[in-house]
């Protein structure tokens, strides 16, 4: 189910922050566990700053009620190449624009390979 905050809503009160944060503990101890196996790729220099390559990208999405905030630890976490997830971040948010899916929706999500 998708949620969206009302106008001039400060960032931390948020739910796609208040997702963001509750996965951060479990992102953190992801990072370095790869860390620690030696498969956390080297970082990417972006307008001349070291970047990391990945990101850490959850489910559901931040952008829904059933975010990690109110999961009670029922989430995934995976770290994904950071393009790729800002590409999907762009793909769910046109999606949500072309089916008009507002605050308190509901949407299927159906996994494919």
């Amino acid at each position: 189910m998708r949620g969206t905050d009302p106008p001039g809503t400060k960032k931390a009160d948020t739910l796609t922050y208040k997702n963001r944060k509750a996965i951060g503990p479990a992102c953190r101890a992801e990072q370095a566990r790869l860390k620690t196996d030696g498969k956390w790729p080297p970082n990417v220099i972006v307008n001349g700053k070291s970047v990391p390559k990945l990101q850490c990208d959850e489910y559901p999405f931040a952008s829904t009620k059933t975010g990690a905030h109110a999961s009670k630890g029922h989430f995934s976490i995976r770290y994904v190449d950071k393009d790729k997830n800002h590409l999907h971040g762009q793909y769910l948010a046109a999606f949500y624009s072309r089916y008009r899916v507002g605050n308190d929706n509901r949407f299927w999500v159906r996994i494919s390979n």
